[in-house]
């Protein structure tokens, strides 16, 4: 296995997800603005939502090897580390993480998975 793919996917994988949060939270979501406070939350939810499935794609697609093991275990890391952060430095409650976590798995083999889908004559090739 190379760890080294591993390293640098996790690291920008997470450095990815801080910037979208960042986006979201100063660039979008609004809290001044009351009266547009839930249109906020939707497009702040659906830009996560897509920019998450991004960083899935990404992932799968960098994967020098065995494209469907690598990009699985790296996603499987990536959750661990961030499940571990929101129960360290987050308000949130254990539910609140888990669920969280969970569909941020959910969107990343969503990428993935569209990647797959999309190259699937040039993996068989290989």
């Amino acid at each position: 296995m190379n760890l080294n793919y591993y390293i640098k996917n996790t690291i920008t994988s997470f450095l990815g997800l801080c910037i979208l949060a960042t986006i979201v939270n100063y660039v979008i979501f609004d809290p001044t603005q009351q009266q547009l406070e839930h249109i906020g939350t939707i497009i702040g939810v659906i830009v996560i939502f897509l920019g998450i499935m991004g960083i899935g794609y990404i992932n799968a697609k960098s994967a020098p090897e065995n494209k469907v093991k690598q990009h699985l275990f790296l996603h499987l890391a990536l959750i661990i580390f961030l499940f571990s952060t929101d129960l360290i430095f987050g308000q949130s409650g254990f539910i609140v993480d888990i669920l969280r976590n969970m569909s941020y798995f959910i969107a990343l083999e969503l990428g993935s998975y569209l990647y797959f889908k999309r190259n699937r004559q040039k993996l068989l090739l290989n």
